[in-house]
């Protein structure tokens, strides 16, 4: 049985290795270092659209380029890896969004209550995140928010304690991890599954999400690998998983360009994520992104590399990458 893979940001449960949003320029050692820095690329609406063009499957040539930006020099660790940026222009239409719209409608056509749940406590944390979209110049009904924009979103509440809570979303391409499972629970309990993910980064990641600074995101991203190039890998459907004999074309890099913003009138958390998948020969054709790719699989805990279903096929994609 293939297991969920998660990661730090709220309740993408990949356990994957945490970049920073936005492109960048570097060689393959000069990796980012830091944590946190100012506005970058990622936040800009004009550069959003040439992003946009990274969402599917199949990147025209030369767009490896921009996975450069996902990994930090050094052994393999979880990061929070945050940027500013702006929430409009993370939830606003991007060029190829009419295709993953359309994915959307047939995920929640064939199991609605599989991707679309909402706890009650949570319809004014929509109401209020339907009235920042129409802000934007997204105009959309609340009930129909899931199939009104591409990115996946959540919705989460702190509770007295300072213990983010997630109250619903809607949640079409789930990265192995079961969306409708987690709803009512606390960040705590949706990360206990993850190797040294609590210990290392969740107090921090909690106090974080409660001082969230209003009117801008906060953006991150995280990376798996995966044998398949679906973006909805819910482990219901039993997609098949990386084997120890794993050609390059078989392989596909996963990337999660994660936003988290403020929502001011009710106090919740709202967290959005947009999907790309590239197949790994596209990244191996990138120098610094195979390094920092070929570094963090060789430096990766075991118990992290056995969580995010990489332990049958991690010595045969260091190969490839050499």
């Amino acid at each position: 049985m293939r297991r969920p893979v998660n990661s730090w940001a709220v309740v993408s449960p990949r356990g994957q290795a945490e970049g920073r949003a936005g492109r960048t320029t570097h060689s393959p050692r000069s990796r980012r270092t830091g944590e946190t820095t100012g506005e970058r690329p990622f936040g800009n609406p004009l550069c959003i659209a040439k992003a946009g063009h990274f969402l599917h499957s199949a990147p025209a040539d030369g767009d490896a380029a921009v996975m450069d930006d996902l990994f930090y020099p050094g052994p393999f660790e979880f990061r929070m890896g945050l940027e500013r940026g702006e929430p409009g222009a993370f939830f606003c239409a991007w060029p190829g969004d009419e295709a993953l719209l359309a994915k959307r409608g047939q995920c929640l056509a064939g199991h609605p209550k599989r991707h679309d749940v909402l706890l009650p406590e949570g319809e004014p944390l929509r109401a209020e995140f339907t009235r920042m979209l129409a802000e934007w110049g997204v105009a959309a009904k609340p009930a129909a928010l899931g199939q009104a924009i591409a990115p996946d979103w959540l919705l989460l509440q702190p509770t007295a304690a300072g213990m983010p809570v997630l109250l619903g979303g809607c949640v079409c391409f789930p990265s192995s991890w079961a969306f409708e499972e987690k709803v009512g629970r606390p960040l705590d309990w949706i990360h206990a599954v993850v190797p040294t993910l609590n210990e290392k980064l969740g107090e921090k990641a909690r106090s974080f999400l409660t001082k969230l600074q209003l009117g801008q995101a906060w953006l991150r991203a995280n990376w798996g690998l995966t044998a398949s190039p679906e973006l909805n890998q819910h482990p219901a459907l039993g997609l098949p998983g990386l084997t120890p004999d794993v050609g390059l074309e078989g392989v596909w890099f996963r990337v999660e360009r994660q936003a988290l913003v403020a929502l001011p009138e009710t106090g919740g958390i709202l967290f959005g994520i947009r999907l790309e998948v590239v197949p790994l020969a596209r990244l191996r054709e990138n120098q610094p992104a195979r390094a920092g790719l070929l570094e963090a699989l060789e430096t990766m805990p075991d118990k992290i590399a056995d969580y995010k279903n990489l332990t049958p096929a991690r010595g045969q994609l260091i190969r490839l990458l050499r």
